[in-house]
């Protein structure tokens, strides 16, 4: 049976997806986010065929579409294979420049923190300090002890 518990956000939807997804592809992606058209089957094939799968999804590049009061916007899905559970029911998408610097973000809430592979899909537009024709670095990050800690990052450029 699918472990999916979906959680209402702000801007979308989050879930936690760990049970159907092997160990051994989990290992092939800590650390990173995966972002993609659509979302990702649990599994497509064997662990080889569902790890080169996975690979051919993921987007490099977002187109924009028109708007609310002219504002580019893009969505997106994303899986992320966290380095270990978060231990917290709330992290954020982080987006970093070109320049290392903070533009923007996006809170995830409600969060399994014992999960350690979420799934969702965001939406964000030029209103969330996000333009196009820019190169992201974006980390999913929470605060643990006091000190922020990166569960997963991407390279995203927007078009």
């Amino acid at each position: 049976m699918r472990a999916l518990l979906a959680l209402a956000l702000l801007f979308g939807l989050v879930a936690t997806a760990e049970a159907d997804i092997s160990k051994k592809v989990q290992a092939a992606f800590k650390g990173k986010i995966l972002i993609t058209a659509t979302p990702l089957a649990d599994s497509m094939g064997d662990d080889k065929e569902t790890i080169a799968a996975y690979n051919k999804a993921v987007l490099k590049e977002v187109k924009g579409e028109p708007g609310e009061e002219d504002a580019r916007s893009w969505s997106f899905h994303f899986t992320a294979f966290l380095t270990r559970p978060a231990g917290k029911t709330e992290l954020s998408l982080d987006f970093y420049n070109a320049n290392k610097e903070y533009v923007a973000n996006k809170r995830l809430t409600g969060i399994d923190g014992s999960m350690s592979v979420l799934n969702g899909e965001i939406s964000f537009d030029e209103n969330d300090n996000v333009n196009p024709n820019t190169t992201y670095t974006i980390k999913l990050a929470g605060e643990v002890k006091g000190r922020e800690v990166v569960f997963a990052t991407a390279i995203l450029t927007t078009k």
